[in-house]
């Protein structure tokens, strides 16, 4: 049981991590589409959609991660539960 803690604890703190790195691109996309809205008239709109688009591919991928990432921690506090309260299949 100890090791199920501590695969879950380690899952949370990669969850956090995770979390942190999509609200910081959330953050990105926020300010470059800003930056297009004040000064669009002096910048390379095309090389701003390419760099949008790169972004945008970096939290497709960190979202797949998470979803990844929290189906595991499901599973694992799912045999925290079973473990801990003694839950067999045939319960079910």
């Amino acid at each position: 049981m100890d090791s199920l803690k501590y695969t879950y604890e380690k899952l949370v703190i990669e969850d956090d991590k995770l979390s942190k790195q999509l609200n910081t691109t959330e953050l990105c996309t926020t300010a470059i589409i800003h930056y297009m809205f004040r000064y669009g008239n002096l910048i390379d709109k095309l090389w701003v959609e390419h760099i949008l688009e790169a972004v945008h591919q970096i939290e497709v991928g960190l979202r797949k991660e998470v979803l990844t990432l929290r189906l595991e921690k499901a599973l694992v506090a799912c045999e925290l539960q079973i473990s801990h309260h003694g839950i067999t299949e045939s319960t079910f």
